[in-house]
């Protein structure tokens, strides 16, 4: 049976050196080690069997495969807290928005009133006029370039 590939040996060792430090290693795990250990400690060639290296082979792969699934999982989880994140920052740039908008009715003596979202938003489309502000509260952009807020609404 050929030997091992130069990358898989490194693999190998770095995984052992990982499997090492962990306190509760798993009966398959603990076998991986072993038969690692003597791999990377053998004197001959001969001393280590055709059925040891093929259950390396086939521990290494299992090995390799548990580093990769749990790499593809780190990745979920990054794009999980990016996707959350990025709605925490639109949620609170939306109330900073709305809070500025109550603050200019307020102190231009305009009253604030609207039933439901869509009056809300009726009255945001005045005094809005950054274009990403408005796609935060799905308003199409602006065609021109007046500003409501300094007419007073």
């Amino acid at each position: 049976m050929a030997e091992l590939s130069d990358k898989a040996k490194s693999f190998m060792e770095a995984r052992v050196a990982y499997l090492q430090k962990l306190q509760n290693r798993t009966e398959q795990q603990e076998m991986f080690v072993e038969l690692a250990l003597r791999y990377f400690g053998r004197g001959e060639e001969s001393t280590y069997t055709t059925a040891e290296l093929r259950a390396l082979k086939t521990l290494l792969a299992a090995e390799q495969a548990a580093e990769k699934a749990a790499a593809a999982s780190r990745a979920a989880r990054k794009l999980v807290a990016e996707k959350t994140e990025a709605a925490r920052k639109r949620e609170t740039r939306q109330k900073i928005l709305l809070g500025a908008f109550c603050m200019h009715r307020i102190q231009n003596g305009q009253p604030i009133h609207a039933q439901n979202w869509g009056e809300l938003k009726a009255q945001l489309d005045g005094f809005l006029t950054r274009d990403e502000e408005r796609a935060l509260f799905d308003l199409p952009p602006r065609t021109n370039g007046v500003k409501d807020v300094q007419q007073g609404m």
